[in-house]
C-alpha cells in the first residue's frame, strides 16, 4: 500500500493535513488497486485464440 500511496511513506512531501483526506486517499488507492490495475497473477490463459495468449484481469474481475 505504501508503494501506491505517498501519504503513508515516511519522510514525504505528500502528507495529509486532516484525517479525512488521509482516509480518502487510502480509499482511492484501494479502489484503483482492485478495479483498475491488471496483474499477471490474475490473468487467464487463452487456448483457442491465435492472436493472443492471455486475458488480463483485475483482482475484482478474478473475484467475480
Amino acid at each position: 500500500m505504501r508503494h501506491f500511496n505517498g501519504r503513508q511513506v515516511r519522510k514525504t512531501l505528500a502528507f495529509s493535513k486532516t484525517l479525512a483526506m488521509h482516509r480518502a486517499a487510502a480509499a482511492w488507492e484501494d479502489a484503483c488497486y482492485n478495479l483498475v490495475h491488471q496483474y499477471k497473477s490474475s490473468r487467464l490463459e487463452v487456448a483457442d485464440a491465435a492472436d493472443r495468449r492471455w486475458i488480463p484481469r483485475t483482482p475484482m474481475m478474478a473475484a467475480g
